[in-house]
Order: C-alpha cells, then structure tokens, then sequence
C-alpha cells in the first residue's frame, strides 16, 4: 500500500488520487519485473549444484563471485522486509539459499580438488 506523502495527505483534488493510483500501479509493475530478474537469475543455480553434487568437481567455480552474490541477495532480503515487504521477498531468499549451498558445495568438495 502507498503512503500519501505529507502534501497529499489532506489533498482531496483528483490529481492528488490519481497520483497516488499511479504509484501503486508502478510499485506492482516494479515487483513483477523484479520477480522475473528474480527467477531469470535463480534458474541456473539449480544445474550449478546438480553438478556438483553429481560430480563433486568444483573447479572454475569462484568462492569469491559466490560470496559476493550471497550479499546482494541478502541486502535483498532486508530490504524487501523492512520496507516493501511481498512475494519478491521469497525469491531473493530462496536465490540466497541456492547460493550458500553451491558455496557449500565447493568447499565441501575443494580438498578433493586440490588432492588430484
């Protein structure tokens, strides 16, 4: 829901309503792109742990590109749940899990990497 911002609080002119509509259309819009960017880059995490957990091989995988996703994900999260809580929140937490377990992954796997 929109807030009315303090000079349209008392504001009962139709431009004022309009305002207000237009700026819950356009936070509904930002959503559902942000749910499809959401789902675009969540859908390669998957066959990314799906091989590594199929062939404990986690060469090429870089710990630090990893990390660095983790963090945009969750700043996501909180951002999301202190100030525009909704669906989209789901998302960033569900690519932050699938980024922690590829992390997972390669270091669980990194010592037989290391020992051929």
């Amino acid at each position: 829901m929109v807030k009315a911002t303090d000079s349209q609080a008392g504001c009962l002119h139709p431009s004022c309503a309009m305002t207000v509509k237009i700026q819950e259309i356009t936070g509904k819009l930002m959503s559902m792109f942000e749910a499809i960017m959401l789902l675009c880059f969540g859908a390669s995490w998957p066959f990314s742990i799906t091989k590594a957990l199929r062939t404990k091989v986690v060469e090429g995988k870089s710990p630090l590109f990893m990390i660095l996703i983790a963090i945009g994900y969750l700043s996501g999260v909180i951002h999301k749940s202190m100030y525009s809580f909704d669906y989209v929140t789901l998302l960033y937490a569900v690519n932050l899990i699938m980024v922690v377990t590829d992390l997972t992954l390669y270091y669980r796997y990194l010592p037989a990497a290391k020992v051929t």
